[in-house]
């Protein structure tokens, strides 16, 4: 895909994937929890309404290490909360793992791509070299483990789009893009996948458990029957084939499956 002329608007998707391993930072979840606690916002399309987003967020992060147990982990550790926080060190601390976290990582420049660093003159108008590499960011930046197989697991979907899950999805997500239709089948998953342990993780009181999908849990038991990938099974097994997999993880899925 070419970009304008100046190569300054770059057009390359940006991958991301879920984590079923470990749903705490799984991004899917994470938007299936929120869409369905939220409304949509029709006026503009903003994933996340209102302004100031990165002062929202710091603010945010500020409280979550003001909690004693992460307060007490930074003093352990000799870290200084105010010393992290930004957006911009959140971003050079995401591509140091993904470029330092293991002795495989994705290379610097699919790395720098995602950062959105510039490559320079034409590799940033006709040539995207290693664009495709995204995908191995992707897996990489969402915690998926890179030295064992279950680096190549598939995110929990439905093995198919029917009338039940079509309803399933109008009740979660009331109002809406018909645009995001097919992410929100996979945080639909996600939800219904994960749904024992976000009743064991968040409180009785929390206000996912008031949404229309967690009142009515004959809804969720339904869809059960439908969930394919996470831990599931094996990948034939599902209608589904993993993407941004490095050789050395397709070998390792091989013997596995042995």
């Amino acid at each position: 895909m070419k970009n304008d002329q100046a190569g300054d608007r770059p057009r390359d998707p940006q991958h991301v994937y879920a984590n079923p391993l470990e749903p705490t930072v799984s991004p899917i979840l994470a938007l299936g929890v929120y869409w369905s606690m939220l409304t949509f916002d029709q006026g503009n399309g903003r994933l996340f309404p209102g302004g100031s987003q990165y002062d929202r967020f710091r603010k945010q992060l500020g409280r979550t290490f003001n909690q004693d147990d992460v307060s007490n982990e930074h003093k352990r550790r000799a870290v200084k909360p105010d010393e992290i926080g930004s957006t911009h060190s959140l971003r050079k601390g995401a591509a140091t793992f993904a470029s330092s976290g293991s002795t495989a990582c994705p290379s610097s420049t699919t790395v720098n791509l995602r950062a959105g660093w510039s490559l320079g003159g034409v590799q940033n108008t006709c040539l995207r070299y290693e664009a495709a590499g995204d995908m191995h960011v992707g897996r990489t930046v969402t915690g998926l483990p890179t030295d064992s197989h279950t680096f190549a697991c598939l995110p929990p979907h439905f093995s198919s789009c029917d009338d039940q899950v079509e309803q399933a999805i109008s009740i979660a997500f009331p109002g809406y893009p018909g645009s995001n239709h097919y992410i929100l089948e996979y945080a639909l998953a996600s939800l219904d996948h994960h749904r024992e342990y976000l009743k064991k993780t968040l409180p009785a009181s929390h206000g996912l458990f008031c949404t229309p999908l967690f009142t009515t849990n004959t809804m969720l038991n339904k869809l059960a029957d439908r969930l394919q990938g996470g831990t599931l099974q094996p990948h034939h097994e599902s209608t589904l084939r993993p993407t941004g997999v490095p050789l050395y993880v397709a070998i390792l899925s091989n013997m596995a499956s042995l």
